[in-house]
């Protein structure tokens, strides 16, 4: 049985005893989702197996969401285990059962060991006076679980999981990352997110492995990631792009940590991994860096590594357990495209949304990500559908033209993009960053560049840089912007994904859904990116506003 490890110790033993009663505990909840909001991860444990044991289709919700976010999805709640600080904020309807999640209250033997007397009000608490109910046989076709998602394949809502997908998904990431119950997995993102609870809880209970986590203040306590990495031996960290480019900070302590004999691999996940940080933190622990691709509705099905044949810097890998191709603009696809729009069908890919309507295509799935394939069959994002370039009406993916560009000898780093043209619509423009010393003319690009690409798609313009400022994604601005506080401005609704005109200066935490824990990461790492600052660890805990950000990026120079 699995293990749990960290502020909220889990072991096969606890686990074994109060898996019953908390089984019990849902089954004889009214009809609808069991909703969980907390940040215990020992309560969040404990209630998703019951809910998967007993039938019980789980909602998993950020604890911090404002109240009006998740006042929809409350409206049909069979039961809320929460927090007290979303128990207190949330309108979760009246007559609708909830507890309190107090992880301190622990059932029968724990309360016992401890001293104290449960309180039947909270969670686990309540579970000493349940008598424990057996799992029942899972039906693969139901709902076991319900995921949010941002809308940007161009819906946003919550994403059904059926059974049958989520045993897919687990075998295909299981598989992918060679993983079995010798494994000791340090997860670090939210319980809620996708990433969080099937490749933690969920894949740890598929394997019998070991699940390690820390507190939920990442930010504040990075060195107690290193601490529960070491102590506990770990082999494998999975975490967002931000949060590892925040762990390099730590130096010659990750190489120690990370670069272990116990240690296998690191696997960046939920967001674009930039080229340099892999390489980075490649050199440093000297073990592999597992890029994995894949969206709430698909799961993840593109692993780059750890086999070193599609363990490619820039790319996503090789897809895995599904179907897919790349589909032109004129909406002609075949599995053997070149350049598209990705589509995807498999076992794991959803095919419906909670009202029944279908999101798929032909029996394909669309995820709105312009791909790119090699002779290799390894695969790159290069943009979404909507960031394409329109020379004279000929669309134009603007990677294509990075990708020529890096493959110049005397190129280090390349951005396009495309500026207002009267006749063509748009005029590409490049951004080259050269090796030192190379004097490398606008005529000698165009030609390396005529040499692999269509007449159409080559730069009418180029300008050299010493560095090319990107975002929390690894993506680089569409356009390269001027005022301090509009550049902000871009990059935090870049990041919130939150429409520009509704951010000013007093926008925080709370106001706008995207500026949750890991929005958060991802704006301090954008931001860094964007006016190539480093903050303090003091800055990031007091970073409450956009207005402290602008403050903070005047005072660390990044105005210029």
């Amino acid at each position: 049985m699995m293990r749990l490890v960290g502020p909220d110790l889990l072991t096969p033993a606890r686990l074994s005893e109060a898996l019953p009663a908390a089984r019990a505990l849902l089954a004889a909840a009214p009809p609808g989702p069991v909703v969980l909001g907390t940040e215990s991860a020992g309560a969040f444990t404990l209630a998703a197996f019951a809910a998967m044991d007993t039938g019980r289709t789980l909602l998993p919700l950020d604890p911090r969401a404002p109240a009006r976010e998740v006042a929809p999805l409350l409206a049909g709640a069979g039961l809320c285990l929460l927090d007290a600080d979303p128990a207190a904020r949330w309108p979760v309807p009246e007559g609708t059962p909830r507890r309190r999640v107090d992880p301190a209250a622990r059932p029968s033997a724990w309360q016992r060991l401890l001293g104290r007397s449960p309180r039947i009000d909270s969670f686990p608490g309540c579970l000493s006076h349940l008598e424990g109910v057996d799992a029942v046989d899972p039906v693969p076709s139901q709902v076991a679980l319900l995921l949010r998602t941002s809308g940007t394949t161009g819906r946003a809502g919550l994403v059904p999981w059926t059974g049958a997908a989520l045993a897919a998904q687990l075998d295909t990431i299981a598989d992918a990352l060679r993983l079995d119950a010798d494994a000791r997995i340090l997860n670090l993102l939210p319980l809620h997110h996708y990433d969080g609870l099937v490749m933690g809880p969920l894949l740890a209970r598929h394997l019998d492995a070991t699940l390690l986590r820390v507190g939920p203040r990442l930010v504040e306590d990075l060195a107690g990631v290193l601490d529960v990495a070491w102590q506990e031996r770990a082999t494998h960290l999975v975490a967002t792009p931000a949060l590892l480019s925040l762990l390099l900070r730590l130096g010659d302590d990750v190489a120690e940590v990370f670069g272990g004999r116990d240690f296998q691999a690191i696997v960046s996940t939920a967001a674009p991994l930039r080229p340099e940080t892999w390489r980075q933190l490649e050199r440093l622990t000297g073990k592999p860096v597992v890029n994995v691709y894949g969206l709430t509705e698909t799961g993840n099905l593109a692993f780059a590594g750890p086999d070193d044949d599609t363990r490619v810097p820039g790319t996503v890998g090789r897809l895995r357990d599904c179907d897919w191709m790349l589909v032109g603009e004129d909406g002609d696809g075949s599995p053997g495209g070149r350049t598209g729009e990705l589509w995807l069908r498999g076992p794991s890919v959803m095919t419906a949304w909670p009202d029944g309507t279908s999101p798929l295509v032909d029996g394909w799935f669309r995820t709105g990500d312009i791909a790119t394939v090699d002779d290799a069959g390894l695969l790159s994002i290069v943009g979404r559908c909507k960031a394409m370039l329109s020379v004279g009406g000929l669309k134009v993916a603007p990677a294509e033209i990075v990708e020529a560009l890096l493959a110049h000898p005397a190129v280090i780093d390349a951005h396009v993009w495309s500026e207002a043209d009267r006749i063509f619509g748009e005029r590409i423009v490049a951004q080259v960053v050269v090796e030192p010393g190379e004097d490398l003319t606008d005529q000698q690009l165009t030609e390396w560049l005529r040499q692999r690409l269509s007449e159409y798609k080559l730069p009418r313009r180029y300008e050299r840089v010493g560095r090319i400022l990107r975002g929390a994604t690894g993506k680089a601005p569409v356009q390269p912007a001027g005022d301090v506080e509009q550049r902000l401005f871009a990059v935090a609704a870049r990041v919130l994904r939150a429409p520009i005109d509704q951010l000013s200066l007093g926008t925080g935490p709370g106001d706008v859904p995207g500026w949750d824990s890991l929005g958060h990461l991802d704006l301090i790492d954008a931001i860094e990116a964007e006016f190539a600052i480093r903050l303090e660890p003091s800055d990031l805990l007091g970073l409450h506003s956009l207005a402290v950000a602008l403050d903070l990026i005047e005072r660390r120079g990044g105005g210029g």
